[in-house]
């Protein structure tokens, strides 16, 4: 056939279309290796999940494809949340809006948008309510987070809805607004049981346990419940970060009730599973917890 058959006569597009694969390929790798620090953060390995999402920022900006930048920084953000990290989810979440306004990728500026409010109601202390200033800053950015929520609804693209709901109850608990967490954890409940929805079914149960306790005029013990069905899920799912946090509020519940040495024993056989990785908030809390109840 000669070099008409040969390799240096195949056509151009050949090549197009195997660096458009590779470029894809790279694209996945990004993404996955974020998904895989998250479910690393899950399952109460914070250090090594947050370097794991770390390296797929980096494979995206080194195979310099804007787009999955910004989704690595999506997804590494909605880690920090996971990892109760405001002040860092912050600091991701800015350049998240920022690249995706840049390049006009408009649900990841949303998503951004999403992030950063709640980093930075997150990040201002509820002794703060008193101080004008901070209280502004407070309802702007829950007003903010609110509107880039619902925005997403209804375009019928809040993934992870409960997940969404999770984040905004935990602030309007933080910030004693438990009307308003009470509105949305009933959203949530409404929305999982219409979608089978159970990626954070744990949170979402350990989240419900808390409202129940917050409401005016409550019996703790009415929580009780919730707890324990967070910690089983938990357990059934891998998410152990999820069942610490779970037992953390239950021992705490013990505890107040004079179960002291139960709710140790609790706490105490939870924080064993991580073994000597501290870096995680969960196991931040069941410490000092633990520390409280010895």
């Amino acid at each position: 056939m000669g070099a008409e058959g040969g390799e240096h006569s195949r056509p151009h597009g050949h090549d197009q279309l195997l660096e458009t694969a590779q470029q894809t390929l790279s694209d996945v790798g990004s993404s996955v290796r974020v998904q895989a620090g998250t479910l690393l953060v899950q399952r109460g390995e914070s250090e090594r999940g947050r370097a794991i999402g770390l390296e797929g920022i980096d494979l995206a900006r080194r195979i310099a494809s804007p787009y999955s930048e910004a989704n690595a920084l999506n997804q590494y953000t909605w880690l920090l949340v996971h990892d109760r990290d405001p002040q860092a989810a912050a600091h991701w979440a800015q350049q998240l809006v920022a690249q995706s306004n840049e390049r006009g990728y408009l649900f990841l500026a949303l998503l951004g948008s999403f992030l950063l409010a709640w980093a930075e109601a997150s990040c201002i202390p509820a002794s703060a309510a008193e101080d004008e200033a901070s209280r502004q800053s407070l309802e702007d950015a829950i007003g903010r987070m609110r509107q880039s929520f619902e925005l997403a609804r209804a375009a019928d693209a809040a993934m992870g809805t409960s997940g969404w709901i999770g984040a905004m109850v935990e602030v309007y608990l933080q910030h004693g607004r438990v009307d308003e967490a009470q509105d949305l954890i009933e959203q949530a409940r409404v929305h999982i049981e219409a979608t089978g929805e159970d990626l954070y079914l744990a949170e979402h149960l350990r989240l419900r346990g808390e409202v129940a306790i917050a409401v005016e005029g409550a019996k703790p013990q009415e929580a009780e419940p919730f707890f324990d069905q967070a910690i089983q899920v938990a357990r059934r799912q891998g998410t152990r970060t999820y069942e610490l946090r779970a037992a953390s509020q239950l021992a705490r519940l013990w505890a107040d009730q004079g179960e002291r040495d139960r709710a140790r024993e609790l706490l105490a056989d939870c924080r064993a599973q991580f073994g000597e990785d501290a870096s995680s908030s969960a196991v931040k809390e069941a410490e000092g917890l633990l520390a409280a109840l010895f």
